[in-house]
């Protein structure tokens, strides 16, 4: 058998679409196998071997770019070796091959970047560059940069979420977005994602400006259960 077919006919239907995947997952696994199908091609699947593997890491990290013209970085190459590893155990597990060939090759190594964060400097000019934004935008923004939530926590926010009294943000959902499957409102893909922080008075002054203007916009609307920041017109949906 080979690579593709096992992978395409027999891995991705029973490890990736087996229902226990989020979209979002289901569409990274996808993105990177087109990549490695190619360069695997129609060479048998016992056929590949360790320094077969390792020559492709190579190839992602040297030669491969992206359709910007970018390299991979270190994580996302550590995301094709998971995904080979997880591809060549599961065919191991099933007899499918007398050696596992990942066994000789070592995971590719993720160097940790310092974070880059915004100097004082860089935040004050950012702040007056959103003062004449949208006011629901200019809030997504105020939001972002002083909480650390991630885009979909964000846009997730539902007005209950927001504590005006104690100062706080809480985290439930989080919304994300596949071409195959639309925006979807799901948990925290983490446990530790759930969490309470604090907000700041300027964040939460420019809530509840937001919360106001929601206010007159659906006037016989409880919005406890609303997004805030939704779809125009549509208070129980979130943007995208």
């Amino acid at each position: 058998e080979t690579f593709e077919n096992f992978v395409r006919e027999t891995w991705i239907p029973l490890c990736v679409r087996d229902g226990s995947h989020r979209p979002s997952t289901v569409e990274m696994y996808t993105h990177i196998l087109n990549i490695i199908v190619p360069y695997f091609g129609k060479i048998a699947l016992e056929d590949v071997n360790g320094i077969f593997i390792a020559k492709y890491l190579s190839w992602l990290r040297n030669e491969y770019r992206t359709a910007n013209g970018r390299q991979l970085a270190d994580k996302t190459i550590k995301h094709h070796y998971n995904i080979l590893r997880m591809v060549f155990n599961y065919a191991e597990k099933q007899d499918l091959i007398i050696k596992n060939p990942i066994r000789k090759v070592d995971p590719p190594r993720v160097v940790k970047k310092k974070v880059d964060a915004l100097s004082a400097d860089e935040a004050r000019i950012f702040f007056e560059a959103i003062r004449d934004l949208p006011i629901d935008f200019r809030t997504i923004m105020m939001v972002l940069i002083t909480t650390g939530l991630r885009r979909g926590e964000c846009i997730g926010l539902e007005w209950k979420d927001v504590d005006f009294d104690n100062g706080t943000i809480t985290v439930n959902r989080a919304v994300t977005y596949t071409k195959e499957c639309g925006i979807r409102v799901d948990e925290p893909k983490t446990t530790t994602s759930l969490r309470t922080i604090p907000a700041m008075p300027a964040t939460l002054s420019m809530l509840k400006e937001l919360k106001f203007l929601r206010r007159c916009q659906y006037r016989n609307v409880n919005l406890e259960n609303a997004f805030v920041f939704c779809k125009e017109g549509e208070p129980f949906s979130p943007r995208d």
